[in-house]
């Protein structure tokens, strides 16, 4: 009896495994370290959990070998798809990847080759690319990258050239919690980094929310435009405060229901200079948009009136007046029983 031992380097496990199991703790490391850390010694993936990452790395995975379902795929290892993210890292061309793919895949691994590498981007960067339609979300938009290096098409898409010019105050009301609980407007939590802050119609908007995972990369990675990653930490420290427990609760709810990244409320809090609007560059016109709807978005029910503290002084008005009319609604109505009393009673009982 014959028994196979298990590979001493967990990058040689065949991508098809993922389809029937895990990843094992050896593999996402060796992962980690291939996908990331090659260019920084210190790395050390230990310090923040980063369940959430898997848990996409595994679902999109699992998504292309469905997709592929009709091609004998055993020959791709999460080795190539380490390989093709050290040569992005390196700025090569996707033509040159294609044709480097196709001399040492077999079979109809070669025929998928376009796709690999988007999922390889998928992966390493948590941006939508391609035609594979399974990857995405109702709503979701996706990275076009024909040809060239990928950070090219990356600061050509993160162009931080500011469009809309009007000036919104991010003050402390403007979170998460509130923009849905009060402004009606729908939380969409997205693994999809191109699709942050972006309101897909007038009532949700999308918010990436894998903290643990740009405070990885802000640091080791020279894929991104320069400050995008730190820019989306400060839109989580605005918009999920670290110091409001209603919305760490709220969030909490949320984590749980949908396994979110517990990392995303725990930013370091935004200094009184940071939360201006001018401090944001790649976001700042998604911020505007969303502020905007925020600040338009009227109370539809007595529960949102009484949580929309936005205008104290309009709060207070509306409930005194409200009380007072209630009062006074009630005063009436005892008037008017006391009357009925009266007259009944002066019908039984005439001077």
């Amino acid at each position: 009896m014959n028994i196979q031992l298990p590979h001493p380097d967990p990058l040689q496990t065949p991508l098809q495994g993922l389809s029937r199991q895990s990843l094992g703790p050896l593999c996402k490391l060796a992962i980690l370290h291939g996908f990331w850390s090659r260019s920084d010694p210190s790395f050390d993936p230990t310090i923040l959990p980063l369940d959430t990452y898997f848990e996409h790395f595994e679902q999109q995975c699992r998504l292309a070998l469905h997709n592929w379902g009709r091609h004998d795929v055993s020959s791709l290892k999460l080795s190539h798809l380490v390989d093709l993210a050290q040569m992005i890292r390196q700025g090569t061309s996707r033509a040159e990847m294609d044709s480097h793919l196709i001399s040492i895949l077999e079979g109809h691994c070669q025929e998928v080759s376009g796709e690999i590498i988007d999922l390889t981007v998928r992966l390493l960067l948590m941006i939508q690319t391609g035609r594979f339609r399974q990857a995405l979300a109702p709503g979701q938009v996706s990275l076009v990258w024909a040809d060239g290096p990928l950070p090219k098409s990356l600061a050509a898409y993160f162009n931080n050239h500011i469009v809309l010019k009007d000036s919104v105050e991010l003050d402390r009301t403007f979170t998460a919690r509130n923009i849905e609980r009060i402004g009606g407007i729908r939380i969409v939590w997205t693994s999809n980094l191109i699709d942050h802050l972006r309101m897909r119609d007038d009532r949700s908007v999308a918010l990436f929310h894998h903290a643990a995972y740009l405070y990885y990369r802000k640091d080791c990675c020279d894929i991104y435009p320069e400050g995008l990653l730190q820019e989306t930490i400060n839109t989580l420290s605005l918009l999920l405060p670290i110091d409001q427990r209603d919305t760490k609760n709220w969030f909490l709810k949320k984590q749980i229901e949908l396994h979110l990244d517990n990392e995303a409320t725990r930013c370091r809090p935004l200094t009184a200079d940071e939360r201006k609007i001018d401090k944001f560059e790649f976001w700042r016109d998604r911020l505007v948009i969303l502020k905007q709807a925020f600040d338009d978005a009227k109370p539809r029910t007595f529960r949102q009136a009484w949580l929309d503290r936005r205008n104290p002084t309009r709060w207070y008005s509306f409930w005194i007046a409200g009380l007072f009319l209630i009062g006074f609604t009630i005063l009436l109505g005892n008037i008017q029983c006391m009357e009925g009393v009266l007259q009944v009673y002066k019908a039984y009982h005439p001077t």
